[in-house]
């Protein structure tokens, strides 16, 4: 395949060839360091003891392209800026500082993630590419329905519609179901659908025929049909003058009309049905768009007097849990559509299956799916064991039942250099999500997802870049970008970490993650995945207090009992211990290590078009290709550079 000149592979539907992402991710080690299997002790705040460290780490970070790091909130104009002190300096927070370090603790302490991962379950929808065999046997997809006008849809036989409520009963809240009137349209043929789909197009042509059969639609705003109304004669409905960009899901009360058990021929005002017995009640449901999506579902009306179903709490949580991850992308009126009612809220249509003793439920037909897995069951051996290693000793820990405070203390690392402001920048900040089983899951030659045997790739880690990148969509929903002014490259901080009874080993460790390998860098802050926060980072000062100097009266009271920190001397060791717990191996040999020092490694940034985010429309659909290994990018990126 032809490359273009970033040294991608440029080819969309058919080409699936080219597959990668701003991040990547760091093996997990296969041996895990436990302090209690190692018989390491674990030290106290107030012993006092030669063999402990005390003192503190001074260190430079240096913006190496523009650097934003969010105060977490907008002007008038909707403008995020850096954050400033409570004297107002620009300075990245302590916690930021915090987080980054104990993340490179971790990698490089061969520290368990067990505790940092939350357990839950992912939701998925396999309709991008082609319904998949296991979600088409849950919903009963692949169904032909035949209507009017040679209209023939697809439906899912094995989801029913109902009302969905929150009530308190027995002084406690919960979800439940309302079943409706119609148990099922046409049990023989179309299985458990108690619902009727009806074709915009049949809308459509009726109204251009004159026919008038679906007033609720001719005579409502604008907004209510997928398609415009008066469309030109010869044009396919899915062409884009035809698309309505005033649409919005919604669900409204409506009178309908049916013929031959499943054909909806007439909907009208909700009136309409206390004045005509061939009209019944129930409601219209329209979900969001989607391509050469053309149906809206009529929901027979709510009946109370059946048996409600309770939704279990779990799979609020799951659906909840869902829908924030979607949220930012949503208007409002979308927003409102996929929300859960609240308590003494109208009862809201929803479409619900119940499966193998799950219920599943959403406001479409089409139903997001839990996978049979939470993410938690992908971590192996030792990592999957809440044990005591470098990342809890250090940084502390609180469980049930014990906590241990922190032995490090990180002050805001303050702007000394630079202060010049860029102008407005504005980016999707969107976030890879667990849901891309591709990227986060290890594929071994078959498609892997959270069904079945499978496990985590690692810590996700995003590439260096040396320039900022652009966007690659360009999103209608104006709601969806960032917009922040960030400080410009060159910005220079510095701040202090203090650490306190620390061991040789742990100290090590603790400088070895500040400074990293020579040539090393990290990223900080937002839009990372486009290349801002590229920092370096570099320790300018390492002392330890001598407390044979501080408390020796004899010669007067020492106002500076420090001591310098050679740290060179420190990182190796650490390297030592650490290579003994493995045996007389090399820890800068682990794979997991050379892949993290691998995406640090200024030196080696690999090409532009092999880090950047896919097209969704014309290229994340369509892979076919797992992400590869932080090797396989660089090396591929530098024989592409050879190529060019």
């Amino acid at each position: 395949m032809e490359k273009n000149r970033n040294g991608n592979n440029s080819g969309y539907k058919g080409r699936q060839s080219y597959v990668g992402a701003p991040y990547n991710f760091v093996s997990l080690p296969q041996k895990v360091y436990d302090y209690q299997e190692e018989n390491h002790r674990q030290t106290w705040h107030n012993e006092m003891s030669d063999e402990l460290f005390t003192g503190e780490v001074e260190y430079r970070i240096t913006a190496n392209t523009p650097i934003i790091v969010g105060d977490g909130k907008k002007d008038a104009s909707g403008l995020e800026h850096f954050v400033k002190d409570s004297e107002g300096r620009y300075a990245i927070p302590g916690s930021t500082v915090r987080g980054l370090i104990r993340s490179n603790v971790q990698i490089l302490g061969l520290s368990s993630v067990c505790d940092d991962i939350d357990d839950y379950t992912l939701m998925y929808r396999y309709v991008a590419k082609g319904a998949r065999k296991a979600y088409n046997a849950i919903l009963g997809s692949n169904t032909l329905l035949a209507l009017s006008d040679n209209v023939t849809v697809n439906v899912v036989k094995n989801v029913k519609a109902g009302y969905l409520v929150k009530e308190e009963v027995n002084g406690k809240e919960h979800y439940y179901i309302y079943q409706t009137k119609v148990d099922f349209i046409n049990k023989e043929e179309l299985g458990e659908m108690n619902y009727y789909v009806l074709s915009e197009k049949t809308i459509l042509n009726d109204n251009k025929n004159g026919k008038k059969s679906y007033p609720f639609f001719q005579n409502r705003e604008c907004n209510i049909l997928q398609h415009n109304l008066n469309y030109i004669d010869g044009k396919m409905l899915n062409d884009k003058e035809m698309i309505n960009r005033a649409y919005s899901p919604y669900s409204k009360l409506v009178a309908y009309k049916i013929k031959n058990e499943k054909e909806v021929v007439a909907v009208d005002n909700p009136e309409t049905a206390n004045q005509r017995n061939d009209y019944a009640k129930g409601c219209a449901v329209s979900s969001g768009t989607m391509k050469n999506k053309n149906v809206l579902y009529i929901v027979p009306e709510i009946d109370r007097s059946k048996e409600k179903i309770i939704v279990p709490d779990s799979d609020v949580e799951a659906y909840k849990r869902d829908y924030t991850k979607k949220e930012n992308k949503l208007g409002k009126k979308e927003k409102d559509y996929f929300k859960l009612p609240k308590e003494g809220a109208e009862p809201k249509p929803v479409f619900y299956i119940q499966n193998g003793g799950n219920l599943f439920f959403g406001f479409t037909p089409r139903l997001r799916l839990s996978y049979e897995n939470s993410v938690k069951k992908g971590l192996k051996g030792k990592q999957g064991e809440s044990i005591l290693d470098y990342g809890k000793v250090m940084f502390g820990y609180s469980s049930n039942t014990e906590s241990y405070r922190s032995k490090l203390s990180f002050s805001d690392a303050v702007l000394t250099g630079k202060k010049k402001e860029i102008p407005e920048q504005k980016k999707v900040l969107a976030e890879p999500k667990p849901t891309s089983y591709m990227d986060y899951l290890k594929q071994d030659g078959k498609t892997v997802d959270y069904n079945g045997n499978f496990e985590l790739r690692g810590i996700k880690q995003y590439w260096l870049r040396d320039t900022v990148a652009k966007t690659l969509d360009d999103p209608k929903n104006d709601n969806i970008f960032s917009k922040f002014i960030p400080l410009d490259k060159g910005s220079i901080f510095t701040g202090k970490v203090r650490f306190q009874n620390l061991t040789k080993d742990e100290l090590g460790l603790l400088l070895w993650s500040i400074r990293l390998n020579e040539n090393s860098r990290m990223n900080i802050g937002k839009a990372k995945a486009f290349g801002y926060g590229n920092v370096t980072v570099e320790i300018i000062g390492a002392k330890k207090i001598d407390f044979e100097r501080a408390y020796c009266f004899d010669e007067g009271l020492n106002l500076s009992p420090y001591e310098d920190i050679n740290v060179d001397i420190m990182i190796q060791a650490y390297k030592d211990h650490i290579n003994t717990f493995l045996k007389g191996g090399d820890i800068d040999k682990l794979p997991s290590i050379e892949e993290f020092f691998l995406m640090k490694a200024a030196d080696r940034m690999p090409q532009e078009g092999s880090i950047r985010y896919m097209n969704v429309r014309k290229e994340y659909q369509y892979r076919s290709k797992a992400l590869p290994s932080p090797k396989e990018v660089i090396e591929e990126s530098e024989k592409a550079n050879k190529r060019i």
